[in-house]
């Protein structure tokens, strides 16, 4: 168990922003600089890492999807099996949250786990200290589950859009760093603006450390995209800017690639391509959160 292990949470308030591209790419990238990295199909509802192809490896005995651990956490069920992790390619990882090549049972689970997702408190209740909260005992309880499998510098969660009750590890302070991908229009900006007022706690035990990414950015820009951009950078909300450790605001141009979840395009884009240019340097910029160093181009 690696107990420098670094987690951060990919999250976008809508979908088709490209959130799940940056963080598998971005996964990629620091792989490729020697980082071991476990990334995490979080997206419980919608999952798009777990369709990573359709010769699925399914898990081996003595072994649990995360869904079927979630379920089990919430029920009190004693888990002694592991988690199913499958290897994607030297130091990069994948924990699937279903086999999805077996729909069927995967909704029944969905319609268990409904269940518990109502009334969280009470059954958790015996999790949360005072110095505690909900967000906090779901997420540890997942981080210490995956912490059984191997050694890692870096989890990453691909976590759903919106407001879920899963989702509530948005609000734990014990992420390390959260990504909020958001594309140039006003319901995106709008939406992380409002999630970021609902995960302010002047309460919490330590301020959340925020990297905000501004992805299709249409070719023609002009004055309202300036406008678009003020609005989500706390530079220009010092009220807002002060709640957070706000880490700054990056950018991605257009590119038709990061919309889709296409599992090979960072292979296939060179190295000089303008899309890839700028998910290094966000990768950069993760690791210079985390750690305080700059990986060497």
């Amino acid at each position: 168990m690696n107990a420098n292990t670094k987690t951060v949470l990919f999250y976008s308030f809508k979908g088709g922003v490209g959130r799940t591209q940056l963080m598998l790419n971005s996964a990629k990238y620091l792989a490729s600089k020697g980082k071991n990295i476990l990334m995490v199909d979080f997206d419980i509802h919608a999952p798009g890492l777990s369709y990573w192809d359709d010769t699925y490896d399914l898990k081996a005995e003595g072994e649990d999807y995360l869904l079927n651990y979630i379920i089990k956490y919430f029920s009190g069920e004693e888990d002694t099996n592991k988690l199913c992790v499958r290897k994607i390619s030297d130091n990069l990882s994948l924990v699937p949250i279903y086999d999805m090549t077996n729909i069927r049972p995967y909704h029944e689970l969905l319609v268990k786990f409904s269940q518990f997702s109502y009334d969280l408190n009470s059954k958790l209740k015996e999790k949360i200290s005072e110095n505690m909260t909900l967000s906090d005992a779901i997420f540890d309880a997942i981080k210490d589950k995956l912490l059984e499998t191997g050694q890692y510098d870096y989890i990453f969660f691909d976590s759903r859009t919106g407001f879920t009750e899963i989702g509530d590890i948005l609000f734990s302070t014990e992420v390390d760093l959260k990504i909020l991908v958001s594309a140039y229009n006003k319901q995106n900006i709008k939406g992380i603006n409002s999630v970021l007022d609902l995960i302010n706690d002047e309460s919490a035990k330590k301020k959340h450390n925020i990297i905000r990414v501004l992805s299709l950015k249409p070719k023609d820009s002009d004055n309202k995209i300036e406008q678009l951009k003020s609005e989500a950078n706390l530079d220009d909300n010092k009220e807002l800017k002060n709640a957070f450790n706000w880490k700054g605001i990056m950018e991605i141009d257009y590119a038709s690639v990061i919309v889709t979840n296409d599992f090979t395009v960072w292979e296939r884009e060179e190295d000089n391509d303008l899309y890839k240019k700028q998910v290094i340097d966000i990768s950069n910029q993760i690791d210079r959160t985390l750690i305080g160093e700059k990986i060497e181009l």
